[in-house]
């Protein structure tokens, strides 16, 4: 796949990409064909770099890149799912630029707002699904990540609705 032509396949690459490992990690570690799924998500700052290192070889699969050129990329945090070598090499690359890691138990799911997201229905199904389940299943809302330009607007409407079903104690408003 060449380089791409609309927005729309920038998020989706961007935000579907897989990692494959360096020749140093064991391939026994790494699950089926030696592919790390969506172990981490890069934050949007970081996106431009992200679209170069996919595009470098138009011949290789667009969602596919070299797991240690993509862990060379500096981000606000990294977040992983432990598959023991793997979750060492991703510590071991977030340490150099003391970069934040998070291990998520349970593979739980990040909620991605971006600057196109539709802030009221995201911060009120955000806030619901919170309340909801209470954490306590992995298809739970355990963390969001948000474009720049709409963070200070989806944290204002999600605590508008985290008290407003507080008050309430009803999440079909």
């Amino acid at each position: 796949m060449g380089p791409f032509t609309s927005e729309a396949e920038v998020e989706e690459a961007y935000n579907t990409m897989q990692a494959t490992p360096g020749p140093a990690a064991p391939r026994s570690s790494l699950g089926e064909n030696g592919q790390i799924k969506q172990l981490w998500r890069p934050v949007e700052d970081n996106k431009d770099h992200t679209i170069k290192v996919v595009n470098k070889d138009p011949g290789r699969h667009a969602y596919k890149t070299s797991f240690t050129e993509v862990m060379a990329i500096q981000t606000d945090i990294v977040r992983i799912s432990w598959i023991c070598q793997c979750g060492r090499s991703c510590c071991q690359s977030s340490r150099k630029h003391l970069t934040p890691t998070v291990r998520e138990l349970g593979g739980q799911c990040p909620a991605i707002v971006t600057k196109t997201t539709d802030i009221e229905d995201a911060a009120k199904n955000i806030a619901c699904v919170k309340y909801l389940t209470w954490g306590q299943i992995c298809l739970s809302v355990s963390h969001f990540s948000a474009h720049p330009s709409v963070q200070k607007k989806l944290i204002e409407r999600m605590t508008f609705y985290f008290n407003e079903f507080n008050n309430k104690g009803d999440l079909i408003a």
